[in-house]
């Protein structure tokens, strides 16, 4: 799935901005310690926080402020739907993402940064330690080979609205509980778009 049709809602603000990403369930490859690891990963929400050094001037590069990961089992239907805290023993409870071997490099373009932003997030080395559902990474990898939707029925919840977290934990204070989303495309949209016949 291309990063550019993940976008499901896209806000700015002065010269900050924000990006909602939606994926669709699927097995990654997470390097995690000093191992890789094989995850099965349900709904992925990424939220991209950058800022422009001048929004008059579109030519101004922009550069990542914020990253934070959600989940849910499901589409996002609207901005008051809730999103549960990832898995990932960093980034826990939709708090901030902070990787080590981050290199804030600017790009002019917003395809371009979200194409770099998101290969850059999940090509990084991430911590490790414990989920905080109780599992061990281990066992989280050796249940994604055995059944990859195990994700979906292991007790995490979606307890925090889209809406609150781009309001209090972001800052984006004009978005209401009317603004609409982009429709969400997911990995049907890639077979239309690449598999119609031809006309005639």
């Amino acid at each position: 799935m291309r990063v550019k049709d993940a976008v499901r809602l896209h806000h700015t603000e002065g010269m900050h901005g924000f990006i909602v990403l939606e994926f669709p369930p699927m097995c990654r490859h997470i390097y995690m310690g000093n191992r890789w690891y094989y995850l099965s990963l349900p709904f992925q929400y990424i939220l991209l926080v950058y800022t422009r050094a001048w929004p008059a001037f579109p030519l101004f590069p922009l550069m990542m402020s914020d990253l934070r990961l959600a989940w849910r089992r499901k589409p996002l239907a609207a901005i008051t739907d809730p999103l549960g805290s990832c898995g990932l023993p960093m980034g826990q409870h939709i708090k901030s993402f902070c990787h080590g071997n981050f290199k804030n490099i600017p790009h002019f373009t917003v395809a371009r940064w979200m194409n770099y932003m998101v290969n850059w997030f999940w090509g990084s080395s991430f911590y490790s330690g414990s989920t905080h559902f109780g599992m061990s990474v281990e066992q989280w990898a050796k249940w994604s080979v055995e059944d990859p939707c195990f994700i979906n029925g292991i007790g995490w919840t979606e307890t925090t609205p889209l809406l609150q977290v781009l309001q209090e934990y972001l800052g984006f204070k004009k978005l209401t509980p009317a603004t609409k989303l982009q429709p969400y495309r997911g990995v049907e949209h890639d077979k239309v778009r690449w598999h119609q016949p031809a006309n005639g």
